[in-house]
């Protein structure tokens, strides 16, 4: 049964990507710039604005930086499960992934009102494990009963959750500027889903103390639409083909509020409440089951030939149910609030909140960030952020104009420039536009 929780793994790898981002720098500059997820209330900066391609991207792994995975030989670096896993400990960690791309974006403002739209595709996954399920895939069941002395007096409880999404989105902005300091804003989105895999794990439990005679104590069920092809015991295979447009249907609405005066610009957004409807396949299995004759000391190095054998056994043992299913996932929502105060033409301070709901987990971030605009058509600023996993990150963020091109850009954590092994997490976006 560990050859399930390497597939599990692998998924998770594979649609990844880089939940949607949580990089707060840009907001300190939507007053100036057309990046995707700006506050929908804030006035263009000009009549047109033609949004060019946009990238977004965050990655986060709770259990530590990338240097606790790899390790370096002849110059190379690999895969070091050992050194993973000797550095957890005994909790449920989660890794959080997302990426949007805005392919483009078209406004146009008049007196008192504006109107966008535009087409992105977006995707997040989300992904919990545990020690014993890094140990069972670094070291096989009898590696793992050697090194760890709880699977010697009791089942090891794994239940990894996996759920991930992707879709397209077709969006209508629609903003209302009720006078030279205040407008409001709403934004309305039709939703084309691309895949989804959403796990519900009730149960897991791996009895490897008699080494010959494994016990699977089981309840779990993985839907899934466009992604997962088949699911056996002994085998996954991914879907890598697009489905018809429409087949997923879904929607999402997003409002917001924005005051803007000399000194002062306040902000307030709450984006995207909705859901997308999928129809798929649910796999499952429930109840115990005993395999004798499993012996693996290494899951990553084990022979092919062994593994051949070991599958002939799980098939002639147990299956996973198949069903036809259909279900909703939410669209990640974020609540936003930011402000800024002008010291000087030059200098501006602000803060900003982030509070993202309808995940698996909720999840908030502090930010208070510096601007310095030494000329109109350039702007940088520094940012340090603090999240509810009590992670502090230091980024920057700038803007730079060339006639009517604007191109900007944001990272929320410096050391991932100079050493990527010392960070356990990497937002960014990078994106151009064009006004007049």
């Amino acid at each position: 049964m560990s050859r399930l929780f390497f597939y599990i793994l692998s998924l998770i790898c594979l649609w990844s990507g880089t939940t949607y981002s949580q990089e707060l720098g840009l907001n300190f500059l939507q007053k100036d710039q057309l990046f995707n997820g700006r506050n929908p209330a804030v006035p263009f900066p000009k009549k047109t604005v033609i949004g060019l391609p946009d990238v977004s991207g965050n990655l986060y792994n709770e259990s530590g930086k990338l240097g606790n995975f790899y390790s370096s030989s002849n110059g190379n670096m690999v895969l070091n499960l050992e050194t993973w896993w000797k550095s957890l400990e005994r909790k449920n960690y989660d890794t959080d992934a997302g990426w949007s791309v805005r392919t483009f974006y078209f406004g146009k403002k008049f007196s008192q009102f504006q109107f966008g739209i535009s087409h992105s595709v977006e995707g997040d996954a989300y992904f919990q494990y545990n020690k014993d399920l890094v140990g069972l895939i670094a070291f096989g069941n009898y590696g793992l009963l050697d090194r760890e002395p709880l699977a010697k007096t009791q089942p090891l409880s794994l239940a990894p959750i996996l759920n991930t999404q992707a879709y397209q989105s077709f969006a209508l902005d629609l903003a209302y500027l009720i006078n030279d300091n205040w407008s409001v804003g709403i934004t309305a989105k039709y939703l084309s889903g691309l895949f989804s895999t959403k796990s519900s794990i009730q149960k897991f439990d791996l009895d490897i103390r008699d080494p010959l005679v494994i016990k699977a104590d089981e309840n779990w069920s993985i839907r899934s639409a466009d992604l997962i092809q088949s699911f056996a015991i002994d085998s996954l295979k991914i879907n890598r083909t697009v489905n018809t447009f429409g087949t997923h249907p879904g929607v999402a609405f997003s409002a917001g509020a924005f005051y803007s005066s000399d000194q002062l610009k306040i902000g307030a957004q709450l984006r995207d409440l909705g859901f997308i409807h999928w129809n798929g396949v649910e796999y499952s299995r429930s109840g115990t089951t005993e395999y004798p004759g499993l012996r693996i000391d290494n899951l990553l190095q084990t022979d092919a030939g062994i593994f051949n054998q070991i599958k002939d056994t799980l098939k002639a043992l147990t299956s996973v149910k198949k069903n036809a299913a259909s279900f909703n996932t939410a669209i990640i929502g974020r609540l936003i609030l930011d402000g800024q105060y002008a010291l000087t033409d030059k200098w501006e301070l602000g803060g900003a909140f982030l509070y993202r709901f309808n995940n698996y987990h909720s999840y908030m971030r502090w930010a208070a960030s510096t601007v310095f605009k030494p000329a109109h058509f350039f702007s940088i600023g520094g940012q340090v952020a603090i999240d509810s996993y009590h992670k502090l990150t230091a980024g920057f963020f700038g803007s730079i104009r060339i006639s009517v091109v604007n191109l900007y850009m944001s990272l929320d954590q410096l050391p991932v420039l100079f050493d990527a092994r010392n960070s356990s997490r990497f937002g960014a976006n990078v994106g151009l536009s064009v006004m007049w």
